[in-house]
């Protein structure tokens, strides 16, 4: 099954923020060819819509962001099928690398190449394009206590580590790939919707820390109120960690009505919203 972004999006007239580059902001295109799969053990084998949100966000504000400079540096962390990561670095012909990254056990990682390579031939021959293995287990604690090392077990995708004993060899060998070099001075780090178990918010907020600098821009899209217990670990671990988190939108875009506070209602209404997630300033 393939997936096509549609095209239309809504244009921005006031950057969010200042930002300087060397060309002009356009339209993006949006024909980034994705297979999808359900034979991954992960969550990676589909487009979720937090992806197509966080592709909107970055196009409509591409100048303010200063995603247009020359020689930005883009990290996708849980990149699954690879949308945003490929359209990002579809229109930044200017870009020095998009890399997007994602766990190498279940399949993930595989499937990811795959679709990278299905649209190599789109993506700028200016721009290092890869997929690279980011196992979010390296980031934990060095002295976890008994149940993070129990959490720690269990895959992204949820499944118990009594549930992966037939699969020890395979998730031994992944867990001793190495992770992502911390020298990169990344200028952004994207994600969309990577909050659905336990063990991976807690990790999250780490691997984050891991790679940001002072100047990264962390740009996450977030369906608020799927799991409302993971999202107040979520923001916890992020301010565990030294991160501030702030909810963003475009200038046309009208305020979302106030969240009620987490656990008040039995069926809050879902909404995706756009985080920028950084080192205090």
């Amino acid at each position: 099954m393939k997936f096509r972004l549609g095209t239309e999006v809504r244009k921005m007239e006031i950057p969010w923020s200042s930002g300087n580059s060397s060309v002009a902001a356009r339209p993006w295109i949006h024909d980034i060819d994705i297979v999808t799969t359900n034979s991954l053990t992960t969550t990676g084998g589909h487009v979720w819509d937090a992806a197509q949100r966080l592709v909107e966000f970055l196009e409509n504000m591409q100048l303010g962001l200063g995603l247009l400079r020359p020689g930005v540096k883009v990290l996708e962390l849980g990149a699954g099928c690879g949308l945003s990561g490929l359209t990002v670095a579809r229109n930044l012909p200017l870009a020095d690398r998009v890399v997007l990254t994602e766990q190498a056990y279940g399949g993930a990682l595989d499937h990811l190449v795959m679709n990278v390579e299905l649209n190599r031939d789109k993506l700028p021959s200016s721009c290092a394009v890869t997929a690279q293995p980011c196992d979010w287990t390296h980031y934990q604690p060095t002295s976890p206590t008994e149940g993070d090392l129990n959490s720690a077990t269990e895959s992204e995708d949820g499944v118990s580590g009594g549930e992966q004993e037939g699969n020890q060899g395979e998730l031994a060998d992944c867990l001793r790939l190495e992770t992502l070099p911390e020298t990169i001075s990344w200028d952004f780090i994207i994600g969309s919707d990577l909050v659905y178990n336990e063990a991976g918010t807690k990790m999250l907020p780490r691997v984050m820390r891991a790679h940001v600098d002072t100047h990264t821009r962390i740009i996450y899209a977030h369906t608020r109120h799927r799991f409302d217990s993971l999202d107040c670990v979520f923001l916890e671990e992020l301010a565990a960690v030294g991160l501030e988190c702030r909810e963003v939108r475009e200038h046309d875009v009208p305020t979302p009505p106030p969240s009620p506070p987490p656990f008040t209602d039995l069926f809050p209404e879902m909404r995706i919203a756009v985080y920028e997630i950084m080192l205090p300033r």
